[in-house]
């Protein structure tokens, strides 16, 4: 070999070195090797202790440490509780806010990250849910519109369990999931037409489509679909970025 940099004996040394690390008596099933091996990276290649909540980003781990409230700050400690003393968590449950340990479940946890930034969302998101003049199934069927847009797999969990309690059939839901929804009733249709179309079609509404959305909607429907869809693709965005997908269970 005409290496410059290695020498020959020491790759002959790492490489009885890893056979001695790695290798298995008696292993006849190949997910057996795959997992010594991941082991050993996980053993010998592992960041800080401080780093290894945090450096695994994969679809099943989120990339932020979830937050119980002994770790919070003071002005974290008061986002928590804006958000687990609000509607979210008075009125019925569909969806699990809290974790066992008291930690925050999907965007929620995202947001005490950033308190200043997190009550601003915590409160819009509250307008949005609480105090529009929507019908909940319209509101549910705009959600779950901007779910499906996105591929956010946590709103699509939380917002079936809400859209099923608003009265959105099973076969509403499947259709809304693969963008085939319809309805006879006219707001729900506008307002699925003017979700797709934001999401769909990279440019503005031209005058007919303007007017044809206001005429059934009215111009307060419209801002408060459109500020909807801002704010769902906001939370969704949020999860992709930090790796929070749907609970497993």
């Amino acid at each position: 070999m005409g290496d410059a940099i290695t020498a020959a004996h020491q790759s002959q040394w790492l490489a009885e070195a890893m056979q001695a690390a790695l290798l298995l008596d008696g292993a006849n099933h190949e997910d057996e090797a795959i997992g010594t091996v991941a082991q050993f990276f996980t053993t010998h290649l592992r960041h800080d202790d401080r780093e290894q909540d945090i450096h695994v980003h994969n679809a099943s781990a989120p990339r932020l440490p979830k937050l119980t409230r002994a770790a919070l700050s003071q002005e974290q400690l008061a986002l928590y509780q804006e958000i687990t003393s609000g509607p979210r968590a008075t009125g019925p449950q569909h969806f699990a806010v809290q974790d066992r340990d008291g930690s925050l479940n999907g965007p929620f946890g995202v947001m005490l990250y950033a308190p200043a930034l997190g009550g601003a969302l915590q409160e819009l998101g509250a307008a949005v849910r609480y105090r529009t003049k929507m019908s909940a199934r319209t509101r549910e069927i705009a959600i779950l519109t901007v779910a499906a847009a996105t591929g956010s797999g946590f709103e699509r969990y939380a917002h079936e369990r809400v859209g099923r309690a608003a009265g959105l059939t099973e076969e509403e839901l499947s259709t809304l999931a693969s963008g085939t929804f319809a309805s006879e009733d006219p707001v729900e249709g506008a307002a699925y037409a003017l979700c797709r179309r934001l999401q769909d079609t990279p440019r503005p509404l031209d005058d007919d489509e303007y007017e044809a959305m206001v005429s059934v909607l009215g111009h307060e429907g419209v801002v408060e679909l459109v500020v909807l869809i801002g704010y769902y693709r906001t939370l969704a965005q949020l999860m992709e970025v930090f790796g929070i997908g749907a609970p497993s269970s």
